[in-house]
């Protein structure tokens, strides 16, 4: 039986790249995550504490932590192979889309690992 995943921060802001620190710093109370994007495509993403840290005038795309992928998923995926994926990549988060590529939510760490928690009891 699929498991279907579970998500904690389904309330994800999409900004563009260009868009300043100082305009987001406001909302970022509401959010945990942002995702950045150039046109429709996911560049990055940053957390209340990146937005948090950084200099008001920075663009947002300026201050995405160069480096760290960013990875999507549908959300229908394995419990298991999400948080396999998630530690072998050494990332925090994954953006969560549909089918069109829209941003729907993100997962952290900790959710996939609840996730799998919950897959494991229930198969007691």
């Amino acid at each position: 039986m699929a498991l279907k995943v579970k998500l904690k921060h389904k309330n994800v802001l999409t900004l563009d790249g260009e868009e300043v620190v100082k305009n987001v710093k406001p909302l970022i109370s509401k959010y945990q995550v942002i995702v950045v994007t150039e046109g429709n495509k996911i560049i990055g993403y940053l957390t209340s504490d990146e937005i948090g840290k950084a200099n008001d005038e920075e663009r947002l795309k300026d201050i995405i932590k160069k480096g760290r992928s960013v990875l999507t998923i549908t959300g229908k995926e394995d419990p298991l192979e999400i948080l396999n994926l998630m530690v072998r990549s050494h990332i925090d988060y994954l953006i969560i889309v549909d089918e069109k590529g829209r941003v729907k939510g993100a997962l952290s760490i900790d959710d996939a690992l609840e996730n799998v928690k919950r897959m494991i009891k229930n198969q007691d």
